[in-house]
């Protein structure tokens, strides 16, 4: 475990300056990689500085290698999947960004089973290795940043506007050097936002859309998570994403029949949040469960 943690100032100081400049951060530490159900995960833990709303947090190139080589080594010892995971502490700050270093990110990608996931307050976020890989094969610089923002409406365009209402809007990115990495390489993100629902709303009428410059909306596979009162979706890249509600018409699954003796618990249990079902649209209520599903 990685932690970079700024001295705390007493009462309310005036802001870094030349004459009062910002206390250095204290080197990381590192602790041991942890093993259990097939993976292998080592964490790093950064706090950012906040300004306002906005927190930045860098993971440096040496404590960003220290880590990938102890996970890649004991992913190899044990035959597991290598998950590396940056802790972002930004409490209630909305929009984040947080710059990683492409050298280590290209190393963590060339195992196929990787993954790296990159959590603060305003989102966590999922890459798998092949997006990985793309992401430090479009970088034009030795840092890529990904930056949480959400979307005031006037930022929207017309068109943007019009489709989104009063819906939710973040914007996703990830940049190298001023340029924007526009996809993943066929990989993809999974991203999971804070979203608490309006009274009356189910689980399962929460839905994410790609928001395109024309207004376009392009539905995204999505999970909203009572417990935690988050939106999950994946994507193949990103850009501005809207966090609609779609009233539900009943059954969602065309493989649950009415006549279906578990019919009424299925849609029950899928308007509550508690089944996603195998794809948006089916259930396979006679295929196997994993153990993970059980």
């Amino acid at each position: 475990l990685y932690l970079v943690r700024p001295e705390a100032p007493e009462g309310d100081p005036p802001g870094p300056s030349d004459d009062n400049p910002a206390p250095p951060a204290q080197p990381p530490q590192s602790s041991q990689p942890e093993t259990s159900d097939g993976s292998t995960t080592v964490s790093t833990q950064v706090t950012p500085t906040v300004s306002g709303t906005t927190a930045k947090a860098e993971v440096d190139t040496d404590t960003m290698d220290k880590s990938v080589g102890a996970l890649l080594e004991a992913a190899a010892e044990h035959s597991t999947a290598p998950v590396l995971e940056i802790l972002v502490d930004s409490g209630s700050a909305s929009h984040v960004e947080v710059l990683l270093p492409v050298a280590s990110l290209d190393t963590l990608g060339q195992h196929e089973s990787a993954v790296l996931t990159v959590s603060s307050g305003a989102a966590t976020v999922t890459l798998d290795s092949v997006a990985i890989t793309a992401v430090a094969q479009q970088a034009q610089g030795q840092q890529v940043t990904l930056t949480v923002s959400p979307v005031a409406a006037g930022d929207l365009n017309g068109h943007q506007q019009s489709a989104a209402g009063d819906a939710p809007v973040f914007d996703l990115h990830f940049t190298s050097d001023g340029a924007s990495i526009p996809h993943f390489g066929g990989g993809s993100a999974t991203v999971s936002l804070p979203h608490v629902l309006s009274p009356g709303q189910s689980a399962h009428g929460v839905a994410v859309y790609h928001l395109d410059d024309l207004g376009g909306l392009t539905l995204r596979d999505t999970f909203y998570d009572l417990q935690t009162e988050t939106v999950t979706f994946t994507t193949p890249h990103f850009s501005r994403y809207m966090v609609g509600y779609q009233e539900s018409t009943g059954n969602p699954f065309t493989d649950v029949a009415e006549a279906d003796y578990f019919h009424d618990a299925v849609v029950w249990a899928a308007g509550q949040g508690i089944t996603l079902g195998t794809t948006p649209s089916t259930f396979s209520p006679h295929q196997a469960l994993t153990r993970a599903q059980a």
